[in-house]
């Protein structure tokens, strides 16, 4: 019998090829059994790039073919659900891109069956594997007092992706058809969701209410999101996203949580925090100098941890399922021009 944990990657798109599959190729407990992309042709060069046996274009051919006890499912947004509830169903350990869908009902379906299944599910929120997100965690849980506000810039070139005149077959940069309306893309169901997966997965709490207002400038998609919010407990928060700053300029991912006691500056890129006390004294968590402060290729290894039988800590998937109900819920906001209601899991 061949050794090895068996593991397949759906999707042989740029993160994939860039982060993952190099990620999984690494790893001693990894036997790679096989990818999958409708592009047949693009899957079969992935495969022999990364010496993968096997390669599909339908998950169907792939679960015929047997022998897969993981799968990382890097698709666009839109597909998500129906490929990862497959991949449960059939028994499999799942780590899928962010969002874990694009509606709520799909969402925590993914959740539900999941727990029904007893199979892991990991989302790829890759700043929640940084050193420094769980010292933020454990900061704004245990040393802020009662968590007051949240609030959250998020900017990016985004712009040059959202125009879709990109060269789909460019493997340095993501496929173009990623970012249509009709495949989830978007500001808020791309960029934004990293940040409002964090302030989940953070402070353990759900979204209740949403307000926003988005502009798409001349796009199919949204670019810019201006967006308030409630969370459980009464926490009030507001949230700036945008795609539109100029090539050359830095982005900037920060949230910052204020609270009774203290506040937390948390910056997703850098894969830094600062806790900030009354008293004047401060506390660091910075990434060690030979880590990266974005680890692209950890979500990959820490499935593999999971499925060995580490605890799903940094991928839980109910924070993501609740960052997907809350995106949608901006969307619809956005549309309605009125303060919108967060459908939590037990929604009907």
């Amino acid at each position: 019998m061949a050794e090895g944990i068996p593991v397949a990657v759906i999707g042989t798109g740029w993160w994939a090829t860039t982060h993952h599959l190099p990620a999984l190729a690494a790893d001693s407990r990894v036997r790679l059994v096989a990818v999958c992309d409708r592009e047949v042709d693009r899957a079969r060069v992935v495969a022999e790039r990364f010496g993968v046996p096997a390669w599909y274009s339908s998950v169907d051919e792939l679960l015929a073919a047997g022998d897969v006890a993981a799968a990382v499912v890097a698709v666009s947004s839109s597909a998500h659900h129906d490929i990862v509830a497959q991949l449960l169903e059939a028994g499999a350990h799942v780590l899928v891109e962010k969002p874990i869908a694009t509606t709520a009902a799909d969402a925590y379906e993914l959740v539900r069956l999941a727990q029904e299944h007893r199979r892991e599910l990991v989302v790829g929120y890759t700043s929640q594997f940084a050193p420094a997100a769980l010292a933020v965690r454990d900061w704004v849980r245990n040393e802020l007092g009662e968590l007051v506000t949240v609030s959250v810039e998020f900017t990016s070139n985004m712009v040059r992706l959202f125009d879709d005149t990109g060269d789909p077959d460019d493997p340095g940069r993501p496929h173009p058809s990623s970012y249509r309306s009709d495949t989830g893309g978007g500001q808020a169901l791309t960029q934004l969701t990293h940040a409002v997966g964090m302030v989940a997965w953070v402070t353990g709490r759900r979204f209740e209410q949403t307000a926003a207002q988005v502009s798409a400038r001349g796009l199919e998609v949204d670019l810019v999101d201006s967006v308030a919010f409630r969370l459980e407990g009464d926490v009030l928060g507001v949230a700036m996203s945008s795609g539109a700053i100029p090539a050359g300029l830095p982005s900037r991912q920060v949230v910052r949580y204020t609270g009774t006691a203290g506040m937390v500056e948390q910056d997703l890129k850098a894969g830094t925090a600062r806790l900030f006390l009354p008293d004047g004294a401060e506390r660091v968590a910075a990434p060690d100098s030979d880590q990266p402060g974005y680890p692209t290729h950890r979500p990959a290894e820490y499935l593999i941890d999971v499925v060995d039988g580490a605890a799903n800590v940094c991928g839980e998937p109910m924070p993501a399922a609740h960052a997907a109900a809350f995106i949608a819920a901006v969307y619809r906001a956005a549309e309605t021009g009125r303060w919108e209601s967060v459908p939590g899991a037990g929604a009907e």
